[in-house]
């Protein structure tokens, strides 16, 4: 199976960095994923922990943002397919990123 990456956007940053805190973004859903399909098979992946030096907070920012992480910590998922479950409303901005690839 493909693997299945969650996205955090910039609004769902928890208050405490620690793993339960970030738990409640998604509930047990990570974990049931992870139960169904393997640690490999799923991706967690949190944008608020890529800083925009811009003040405001755009699309481009986030798809920006999308696009180093893909790059520089998840390269290998750019070769195939995966899928994608996104807190919020981030989804235009991972849309705009990945539109060039299918």
């Amino acid at each position: 199976m493909d693997p299945i990456v969650l996205i955090h956007g910039y609004s769902a940053e928890s208050k405490q960095p620690t793993p339960a805190a970030i738990q409640k973004i998604y509930g047990t859903l990570p974990q049931v994923l992870r139960d169904a399909y393997g640690n490999d098979g799923v991706i967690e992946i949190d944008l608020s922990r890529y800083i925009t030096l811009e003040d405001g907070l755009t699309i481009d920012n986030i798809s920006r943002a999308f696009d180093r992480v893909l790059k520089a910590e998840f390269a290998s998922l750019l070769l195939g397919k995966f899928h994608v479950i996104i807190h919020r409303q981030h989804g235009r901005a991972c849309h705009s990123k990945l539109a060039p690839l299918v």
